[in-house]
């Protein structure tokens, strides 16, 4: 019961404004019939949680949950990176900037990967999964590559 309130209530709190809430709106507002509406986001949410939570027992299965860690932190390394990119790309970041080490400095990855050494455990080489976002491949370890691709930046 515990798992299922905790979840059910980040869900609600990340569901916030996004997509979704922005569509039952637009919805509602033109079909003026707001149970449906709400009946219908209600069975695709939960099918998709459904099958997210599938999804994730079926790959945990296959994945050690030690690797599972590590794929999982460096995601969310890449994808501290990559927003770092378009931070800069719009003008919020000045100069030149170490992304990964505001990346890892964030995440406290450095001091992960010494307390996996003082616990003899293998540290992962640090190699970042590479992404493709809006038709561009991004490499965490290339961050200026990737900044430098877009033609629009901020004047």
């Amino acid at each position: 019961m515990e798992a299922f309130l905790f979840s059910t209530g980040i869900v609600a709190l990340a569901e916030i404004g996004d997509k979704t809430q922005l569509l039952a709106l637009l919805l509602a507002a033109r079909f003026k019939r707001p149970l449906p509406i709400i009946a219908g986001i209600f069975v695709a949410t939960v099918l998709n949680h459904a099958l997210a939570g599938s999804l994730g027992s079926w790959i945990t299965s296959l994945v050690s949950p030690n690797v599972m860690r590590w794929i999982l932190g460096g995601s969310f390394i890449a994808m501290a990176v990559w927003m770092l990119t378009q931070m800069k790309r719009w003008g919020y970041v000045k100069g030149d900037i170490n992304y990964k080490q505001i990346a890892e400095k964030v995440f406290l990855l450095t001091d992960a990967k010494k307390v996996m050494k003082s616990l003899d455990m293998k540290v992962p080489d640090g190699a970042y999964p590479k992404f493709t976002i809006m038709g561009k491949v991004f490499d965490p370890e290339k961050p200026d590559a990737y900044l430098s691709s877009f033609a629009i930046k901020r004047a």
